[in-house]
């Protein structure tokens, strides 16, 4: 089984399903901030550190103390580490994987709503149309770069880093008061 990390569409619900043979294999989160691990909370508070008895585990906001809202917007990195802890004193490396998913409600909502502006303006040339366009355009733009970042087959951290800080251009260019829908 290949290993996934996918967000639900509301941006609500992050799923890491890994399966047979990664029973137990540990698990970091990154989330917004790709230089510092985000604690994984159960409903008792502890901390989770491995994937279930099946290799999945599903998370919310809940579940990441870094998370402030219900949905999971921006950049989840997810690294599974399998060892092999035969030997409790000298655990050995098996497998190290990564994958990234990108929580694109806020944007989506951002983008919607410019449109929608954009469509009511009644003049096409004027400074405030042109600059509508300018903003939807630019949003639209590093969104999608943002997705192909993630959806590569090249993950490294500079690249994680910079898809972080266009994101957060993206968000800036929308202004807080457009991207915070809570589709």
């Amino acid at each position: 089984m290949a290993v996934s990390v996918t967000l639900s569409d509301d941006c609500k619900i992050l799923t890491i399903a890994a399966g047979v043979g990664y029973e137990n294999a540990d698990v970091e989160l990154y989330y917004n901030n790709i230089d510092q691990a985000e604690d994984i909370i159960d409903v008792a508070g502890n901390s989770i550190i491995e994937l279930d008895g099946t290799g999945n585990l599903t998370l919310d906001y809940t579940n990441i103390p870094g998370a402030t809202t219900e949905e999971l917007n921006g950049i989840t990195k997810v690294v599974i580490i399998v060892y092999d802890k035969t030997d409790p004193n000298n655990w050995i490396l098996v497998e190290r994987i990564e994958r990234g998913v990108l929580g694109m409600c806020k944007l989506n909502c951002c983008i919607a709503k410019k449109a929608r502006e954009l469509v009511e303006c009644t003049c096409g040339t004027c400074k405030e149309c042109v600059s509508l366009l300018d903003e939807v355009t630019k949003v639209y733009l590093l969104s999608k770069g943002i997705e192909i970042n993630i959806a590569g087959c090249v993950q490294t951290q500079a690249l994680y880093k910079k898809s972080i800080a266009e994101y957060n251009k993206a968000i800036e260019i929308c202004g807080l008061e457009d991207c915070d829908c809570n589709c």
